[in-house]
C-alpha cells in the first residue's frame, strides 16, 4: 500500500504545493486503480465502436488497438526519472 500523504509530508518537509498535488493525484489513483480502469474502459469502448473501426481500413484497427494496449502496459510498467528522484528516498 502506498504511503499516506501525511507520511510523505513528514518525510519530505520541502514539498511544494505543486508536488503535493501531483503526489495526491498519484496516491489516489494508485489506491483506486482509476487510471487503469478509465484507460481500459476507453480501449474497450473503442473496440465496441463500429464507426471508428470502419474508418480504419483492413487490419489497421487491429494494429492500432494492439499498439495502444501495449503502449498502456509499457506506461504502467515505466518508472520515470521524476519518480526515482522523488520516491527513492522515501521507500522503506
Amino acid at each position: 500500500m502506498p504511503p499516506t500523504l501525511a507520511e510523505l509530508r513528514a518525510r519530505l518537509p520541502d514539498l511544494t504545493v505543486r508536488d503535493e498535488h501531483q503526489l495526491r493525484r498519484r496516491l489516489d489513483a494508485a489506491r483506486s486503480g482509476r487510471d487503469s480502469v478509465r484507460r481500459q474502459a476507453a480501449l474497450d469502448a473503442l473496440a465496441a465502436d463500429d464507426v471508428v473501426k470502419s474508418a480504419m481500413p483492413g487490419r489497421l484497427y487491429k494494429v492500432f488497438d494492439h499498439y495502444k494496449r501495449d503502449e498502456w502496459e509499457r506506461y504502467l510498467a515505466a518508472v520515470t526519472d521524476w519518480e526515482r528522484e522523488e520516491y527513492l528516498e522515501v521507500l522503506p
